[in-house]
């Protein structure tokens, strides 16, 4: 039985040894996933699900958090960058609402962290 309560230092390579497995934080999980050399071009969306549930374990993750996340993934507008103003800050022009293919690949980014913590064994058993 893993008894460690405290997250692992900054920089260490997180196991399912140095971490309880009921109260890993979901954003800490993104970040072991992508420290562990990924190249995947979902780095913006797991960026977005790191801000929008990274703060909650892997226990809290719930059906209606999910569906919360989607339904908001849903009605914001797609932004991207269009450049600079003369005083350097960033402009961000909205492209309209997220295809159902583009929430499809939110999905599939949330679902390969998953499948890391598993692989991992940093999620609860069963989970």
């Amino acid at each position: 039985m893993h008894t460690a309560t405290n997250a692992p230092a900054a920089g260490a390579t997180v196991t399912s040894r140095t971490v309880n497995r009921r109260h890993t934080a979901i954003g800490e999980t993104i970040d072991a996933y992508i420290a562990a050399g990924v190249t995947d071009p979902n780095m913006a969306r797991f960026a977005w699900w790191k801000r929008r549930v990274g703060q909650l374990a892997f226990a809290e993750l719930t059906e209606e958090v999910l569906d919360d996340a989607f339904a908001a993934l849903a009605s914001d507008d797609a932004v991207f960058f269009a450049g600079k103003t003369k005083d350097g800050r960033p402009i961000f022009r909205s492209r309209g609402k997220r295809s159902g293919a583009t929430i499809n690949r939110y999905r599939a980014a949330r679902m390969s962290v998953i499948k890391f913590a598993r692989r991992k064994r940093l999620v609860p058993r069963g989970w």
